[in-house]
């Protein structure tokens, strides 16, 4: 059976006040009740962040943030990193009131305000009418901070505006995690257009005084050749979520059937097509049913995916099941034999570590920094000009009985355990902010 079906889209601007003060015990009003009671959010009195506290103050700019989750990576990164150093430093957030390729609002979020997340976390959403040159220059400049942390390179208002406006004010410490944005094969997309950007900004030394935070030494080494003349280097992992790692996932494996599940963007860079290649240009014994969560990037791309979905034997299913929140990906993930990202280059692969994490053992390609996959007998890392490997591994795949497979489990589990030690991984946090 061959079907695919796109979910509708909707999800959540109302410019507002930068800063509102509320008279004495004046309480909020109650949000309309259209969805679950979650705790209130507790608005910051304040019109410039000062605070009486030793604590290191840290400036976070990022397009999206949570509750949104459809950009993937990026959210996921800052939203670890924030659990697990916010009993260290005070956090203040700047992000748009929107989810990624959305136009709503989040519902029950105002916008406009710092809002208090925690004792030291504040978040600010800026709705549409917010996004401007003034609005951010204002809140960087009313903002007390020890360290601008700066994500990603190309976005206007959230990586180049505030990069300039804390440069020309100085004494702050400038952090940039560039978020794979210097890899080859982000700057392959547009290249022209990125290539003109990345040489105008070397010959005006505009990232002099920045510290680029990598969170491998490839990408690190990527930056190396383009010369930006940045002030320095810091690799530093990508801290996974503060929670406990799961216990072995109860799915069973049948001889001759494979699920396979793909949390990524339907995109170019993700190489969902050549996924879909790999099972329509190989013949395979037995029922393999492929299902696609993320959002759609690219729609003409999709298209050309659709059209490939069309052609596959009936014994190969392929769904595409829209976007899933961050919070329900571990559960997803159980529900699956394999996951199976053949991307072009991945900056760290939240969904393979959250994969991995859930013992869900992975096919992947070898431009990623999960290496030896086959070696510990907890997937399999091949390099994309070698697809007959992937439609090898895919058969060896269904081949696995249950027995067989819960080995390959534990051992999955047991390859990023290996991988994170959280009491080697944090001091170097500390270093980056101290």
């Amino acid at each position: 059976m061959k079907r695919f079906t796109t979910p509708p889209v909707g999800h959540p601007s109302k410019g507002g006040e930068l800063v509102k003060k509320l008279p004495p015990n004046t309480k909020h009003p109650t949000p309309k009740k259209t969805a679950p009671k979650k705790p209130p959010i507790k608005f910051c009195k304040m019109t410039k962040i000062l605070s009486n506290s030793t604590r290191k103050r840290i400036l976070v700019f990022i397009d999206w943030y949570l509750p949104g989750y459809k950009a993937g990576g990026p959210v996921r990164s800052v939203a670890n990193m924030l659990q697990h150093l916010s009993d260290k430093y005070d956090f203040y957030v700047v992000t748009r009131n929107t989810d990624y390729l959305e136009t709503e609002p989040y519902p029950n979020i105002e916008a406009n305000k710092w809002l208090k997340i925690s004792d030291n976390q504040q978040i600010m959403y800026l709705s549409a009418t917010y996004v401007n040159i003034r609005k951010i220059t204002n809140i960087i400049k009313q903002t007390e901070f020890d360290t601008i942390y700066i994500n990603g390179i190309y976005s206007f208002y959230f990586s180049i505006l505030p990069l300039f406006v804390a440069n020309r004010k100085g004494k702050a410490k400038i952090v940039v995690a560039p978020r794979g944005m210097l890899s080859p094969n982000s700057i392959n997309i547009k290249t022209l257009r990125k290539k003109m950007f990345l040489s105008a900004m070397r010959i005006v030394g505009f990232y002099k005084n920045v510290i680029f935070h990598f969170s491998t030494r490839q990408e690190a080494e990527y930056a190396e050749v383009l010369n930006l003349r940045q002030k320095r280097n810091f690799v530093a992992i990508n801290l996974p979520k503060n929670d406990k790692i799961q216990t072995i996932s109860k799915i069973e494996k049948r001889v001759g059937e494979l699920f396979l599940v793909s949390i990524a963007r339907i995109s170019p860079e993700k190489n969902t097509m050549y996924a879909i290649e790999c099972l329509s240009q190989f013949k395979y014994e037995g029922k393999i049913r492929f299902d696609l969560y993320g959002a759609i990037y690219d729609d003409n791309y999709w298209k050309n995916c659709k059209k490939l979905i069309a052609k596959l034997p009936t014994n190969i299913e392929v769904n595409y099941k829209g976007t899933v929140d961050n919070s329900l990906i571990n559960n997803v993930l159980q529900e699956y034999h394999f996951l199976f990202l053949p991307s072009r280059g991945e900056n760290f692969g939240h969904s393979i570590v959250e994969s991995l994490r859930c013992s869900v053992p992975v096919i992947i390609s070898d431009k990623t920094a999960w290496q030896k996959l086959s070696e510990a007998s907890a997937g399999w890392d091949i390099e994309l000009s070698r697809k007959k490997d992937f439609a090898k591994a895919i058969k060896r795949a269904l081949e696995l009985d249950n027995q067989q497979y819960s080995a390959m489990k534990r051992n999955a589990l047991n390859y990023i355990t290996s991988h994170f030690n959280i009491d080697k991984i944090l001091p170097l946090y500390y270093e980056l902010f101290d």
